[in-house]
């Protein structure tokens, strides 16, 4: 229905090109170049923000599992059993859709990809290196309207804070924004969301969880420290 409009809209390249940013398989000069096509299209947008909806809602009603088919007394090895199995393959297939579509269509409530504590530790220990570098405040605000349709920027002017860099980790959605920080030398971590797409995040083994909500999106800093020290500096420019 509206869906078949904003597909109709989007050609079968820039439809690849929005798989691989999914996966966050786009880098580089054609990263910036997606993004900025990000900005300019409300139908692109949209498609990324459904597609987050369809892939939260399957990852937490469908985990993978294998299933074993009952088998038919008397009738191993037969005609008839080799028939039965594709249709209770088919049937199950349609009875997970039918349950999916329902979930899909009356239930708002995402689960998260990965808990923040795993992110925070992958992320350290792979040297805390960022995907993209933009931590002047022109390029921060720039890259916050492109990404979340909300000009933001934080001070980084701050006695003892770092801003690294930004990266994109599968958690609230396929492309939760990760501000890299350090703070008094400690590593944190910013996540960005829209609004709507944000959970309830409680603390970690070791780590503490501090939300904010500024106009549309929600900030979640995660840090081994005992009080945030990015999300005070967060602003409106």
């Amino acid at each position: 229905m509206g869906l078949g409009m904003t597909e109709r809209l989007i050609t079968a390249e820039v439809e690849k090109q929005l798989d691989l940013f999914l996966d966050g398989l786009l880098e580089g000069e054609a990263l910036r170049a997606f993004e900025e096509q990000l900005g300019r299209s409300p139908e692109l947008r949209e498609q990324v923000e459904l597609q987050g909806r369809v892939d939260a809602s399957m990852a937490r009603w469908f985990p993978a599992q294998s299933v074993e088919l009952p088998a038919v007394a008397g009738e191993v090895g037969s005609e008839r059993s080799g028939l039965l199995k594709p249709l209770l393959i088919a049937a199950s297939v349609l009875v997970a859709g039918a349950i999916g579509a329902y979930f899909l269509l009356f239930s708002t409530q995402q689960a998260p990809f990965d808990q923040p504590g795993e992110v925070y530790a992958s992320i350290v220990d792979a040297g805390f290196e960022p995907r993209t570098v933009c931590t002047d405040e022109a390029a921060f605000i720039d890259w916050m309207e492109r990404r979340f349709d909300q000009p933001l920027v934080v001070s980084s002017d701050a006695p003892g804070l770092e801003l690294v860099g930004w990266d994109y980790k599968r958690i609230m959605t396929p492309r939760t924004g990760v501000l890299l920080a350090r703070a008094d030398g400690r590593e944190v971590l910013v996540l960005v969301e829209h609004r709507e797409n944000a959970v309830r995040l409680g603390d970690q083994e070791g780590l503490r969880v501090f939300r904010r909500d500024i106009g549309g999106v929600s900030l979640f800093e995660v840090t081994p420290l005992d009080e945030p020290r990015v999300l005070p500096l967060a602003r409106t420019p």
